[in-house]
């Protein structure tokens, strides 16, 4: 089980990197565009 546990803690950053790249897209799609309109 010492595979799974490194393939878990080398794509846990990975995930979470991945995730929050997710979720800020989703907040704020166009944030780079408003602020040129602006």
């Amino acid at each position: 089980m010492t595979n799974l546990q490194g393939f878990f803690v080398l794509l846990a950053p990975i995930l979470a990197l991945f995730i929050g790249y997710l979720i800020a897209f989703k907040w704020n799609p166009h944030k780079d565009k408003d602020k040129s309109d602006d």
